[in-house]
């Protein structure tokens, strides 16, 4: 709370990025999500409000909608003190080229950084690894071997690592490596991206059997869209209830556990806990 006078009249005023003046902190952290409409970023803020009520730190909600300024943004206002800390729930940014920040400023990464030494700033899902699965299953259970991946957005470490993985297994497993064959969606992971999808399969010469659509949503909107005589396997990703009701296989994430660890290792990193940074390197 504030107080303020003006022409003699006392005014209060709540400000939620107030300074406590004796720990020069605001009790806030900031949430920094691509899209909140997304159930998987929803349902993972859902989770970190749970959690962060055990205390009484705010939280404030911040959309990037994948601008890499506005993560510019939100990163210069935790240098001036507004939030005391930011949770990222995936980086845009390359971690190399905010590393300097991450290990002066509370900050903690949703997402699997590609270097060792910056490990403790992260708890992850390994994308990488939940990808190959992914391509294991469409390769050996369900019995493709043409298969087709969807990238998301210009950049991002789950992209990057979503893409690795899938070079890696079809080179790994001899069934030869189309650039076709990996589909670049231009916006997000919703359910337009669907038609997107469709659309650029139609332009692909040789069909893939399979698709890894990288998101439930994308892959909603591919199956609601597509012609009912198309036999294409769609492998989703999140496992949101759409998934059994359109009965397509997808790959669950450890969101409670994800939300919780994040959120307890960016407070305790807050506080300055000598053992903050013990379990920061497994992934949940």
């Amino acid at each position: 709370m504030i107080t303020l006078i003006k022409n003699g009249l006392i005014i209060e005023v709540t400000d939620i990025h107030t300074v406590n003046l004796k720990k020069r902190q605001t009790n806030t952290i900031d949430f920094v999500v691509p899209a909140i409409d997304h159930p998987y970023f929803s349902a993972l803020l859902e989770h970190v409000v749970t959690y962060k009520s055990r205390s009484c730190i705010q939280l404030m909600i911040c959309q990037t909608s994948g601008n890499i300024e506005k993560e510019k943004e939100f990163i210069q206002l935790l240098q001036q003190k507004r939030p005391d800390g930011l949770l990222f729930t995936e980086l845009i940014y390359e971690p190399e080229d905010i590393r300097q920040e991450m290990e002066q400023l509370p900050i903690i990464v949703c997402s699997n950084l590609p270097f060792s030494d910056l490990s403790r700033f992260s708890v992850y899902m390994d994308h990488y690894e939940s990808a190959v699965e992914g391509f294991h299953f469409l390769h050996e259970e369900i019995g493709c071997s043409k298969l087709a991946v969807c990238l998301h957005g210009q950049t991002g470490i789950v992209r990057n690592g979503r893409l690795a993985a899938y070079k890696d297994y079809i080179m790994a497993n001899g069934l030869g490596f189309k650039e076709e064959r990996v589909i670049k969606l231009t916006s997000g992971t919703g359910m337009f991206d669907g038609i997107e999808l469709h659309e650029k399969l139609d332009k692909i010469d040789e069909q893939p059997k399979t698709v890894f659509t990288g998101s439930d949503q994308t892959a909603t909107g591919y199956l609601l869209y597509r012609n009912s005589s198309s036999t294409l396997v769609v492998l989703g990703f999140d496992h949101q209830p759409i998934s059994m009701f359109l009965s397509f296989p997808t790959v669950e994430q450890p969101i409670e556990m994800l939300a919780e660890r994040s959120t307890s290792r960016l407070i305790d990193r807050i506080e300055e806990r000598a053992d903050w940074t013990q379990s920061a390197a497994t992934p949940v």
